[in-house]
This record gives structure tokens, C-alpha cells and sequence, in this order.
């Protein structure tokens, strides 16, 4: 029998506690991501209730034959006040879970800070790099292909969990919003006095933080038609219920 290997990420949070687990399971059908949150006010009780879980996630991996890689797990803490490592001992089967400031959970770097700093400077390191190679390929590419170049490799890095990380001050993403503006006018072969706001058009695009704000009001209003969908189907139930009172229905929804 093949034997499945697990990875654990785990992090904690005081003054909003939570503990976030993180599990990877890599078997013949893929990764799979379970994610368990605890919460506290007592920092204490939080770390005596993430041990008692990792021992019950121990047994339960044991018991379905899957292993946890300990070298590869590790926590952050969360809080207003500073925690000392002291404060926080987690263990699971003996060994001790290592703290770290900074962790990659989903594709995005959150660090105990919560200012976003390590991920910006990531995105930032990636995008750089493209400064060059559009230089090169601005002479010799026609506007539409420049145009989904930028949307392929720079609006797709910036968009992916805009609404968590840019939810930071603009002074944390003042570089990236510099190079974001470059890499608009080398691609666009404007000049340095072209208007940003008219990059930006060009591409019918949006700043970071504008495009932090864009996301964040669609998710909220497709939150918002989704229960004025259901309470319209709701409706119109009560409304055949009232219209055939002596018949029996069953209404099975597929969602």
C-alpha cells in the first residue's frame, strides 16, 4: 500500500485568536488542502487547546495510515502585545512545532504583523524582472500581444489576493504601485510625462488600491445577489404553498 505523506502549517492568533491548521496530503489523486481554526481570549487555553487537537489530528492520521512532515510544520502568533517564544510551547508526538515570523499559506505571505510586508516585497522581486524583458519586447510586438503580456504575467501576480494583502497603508504599497506604473509606460511606450491615470485607462485597468477596493465590492455584491436569490426562491415556495395548501411538496436545489 502506497503510504500517504501530509504537510501541516500552523498558525495562531491572539487578540482575534485564532489557530489556523494547515494540512497538505499528497496521495495518487493530489493535494489536498484541510484547513481548523481554534479561538481564545486566553492565550493559555489557546495553546492547550492547539495541543489537545494536534494530538487528536495525530491519532486520527495514524489511524487512516497518513503521515505529518514536522520538519515542514510550522506557526505564527498573532497579537497586539509582543508573545515570547517562551510564553508558546506547541508540540505534536513529542516534537516540538517551530515559530516562525512569516509563513506562505494559499499563495500569499502572511506575516505576524499582519502589514503584508514580506508578500509585497515577494510580488515585488517577481515583477522586476520583467522591467528588462518588456523593454525588449516593446520593440518588437505589436500593442495587442504587449497589452496581454501584461495581463498574463503582471495584472494576474497583482490581482491574486488583492483584497487581503493590499488591505494595508499605501505607504507599504508605494514601490509596488511605482513599478506597476512603470511597467505600464515601457509596455504602452509612453513617455515620463504621460498622466498615470492614462495608462491605466489605455488598458482599462485599475491602481492596486483602487483594484484592492474594485475586488473587494464585487465579492460583496455577489454575496449580496446570491441571498436575494434565495430570498426570491423562498417567495415564490410560501407563494405555492398558499396557492395548493392540500397538496405535499418536496423541493429538492441543486447549489
Amino acid at each position: 500500500m502506497l503510504k500517504e505523506h501530509t504537510t501541516c502549517k500552523l498558525y495562531t492568533c491572539i487578540t482575534v485568536m485564532y489557530i489556523v491548521v494547515v494540512i497538505y496530503t499528497v496521495s495518487n489523486e493530489g493535494p489536498h488542502c484541510t484547513n481548523l481554526f481554534l479561538h481564545d481570549k486566553d492565550y493559555k487555553t489557546l495553546v492547550s487547546a492547539a495541543n489537545c487537537t494536534l494530538n487528536k489530528l495525530s491519532k486520527w492520521l495514524n489511524v487512516n495510515k497518513l503521515s505529518l512532515n514536522l520538519s515542514k510544520t510550522c506557526y505564527s502568533v498573532f497579537s497586539k502585545t509582543n508573545v515570547t517564544s517562551d510564553c508558546c510551547r506547541i508540540v505534536m508526538n513529542g516534537v516540538e512545532i517551530s515559530r516562525v515570523k512569516s509563513c506562505k499559506y494559499l499563495g500569499i505571505f502572511i506575516d505576524d504583523d499582519l502589514n503584508f510586508d514580506v508578500h509585497i516585497q515577494h510580488l515585488y522581486s517577481k515583477l522586476i524582472k520583467f522591467v528588462g524583458m518588456f523593454y525588449k519586447l516593446a520593440l518588437r510586438l505589436p500593442k495587442y500581444y504587449l497589452k496581454n503580456l501584461y495581463f498574463a504575467f503582471i495584472n494576474s501576480q497583482l490581482a491574486y489576493g488583492v483584497e487581503i494583502y493590499a488591505n494595508t497603508s499605501k505607504k507599504s504599497l508605494h514601490k509596488l504601485h511605482i513599478l506597476n506604473n512603470k511597467l505600464l509606460r515601457i509596455l504602452q511606450k509612453q513617455p515620463l510625462l504621460t498622466p498615470v491615470g492614462q495608462l491605466y485607462s489605455n488598458y482599462c485597468t485599475l491602481p492596486i488600491h483602487l483594484l484592492h477596493k474594485h475586488w473587494f465590492m464585487l465579492h460583496c455584491f455577489i454575496q449580496l445577489s446570491y441571498l436575494k436569490c434565495i430570498r426570491t426562491t423562498l417567495l415564490l415556495i410560501e407563494l405555492f404553498i398558499v396557492m395548493i395548501p392540500d397538496k405535499e411538496m418536496i423541493c429538492i436545489f441543486g447549489m
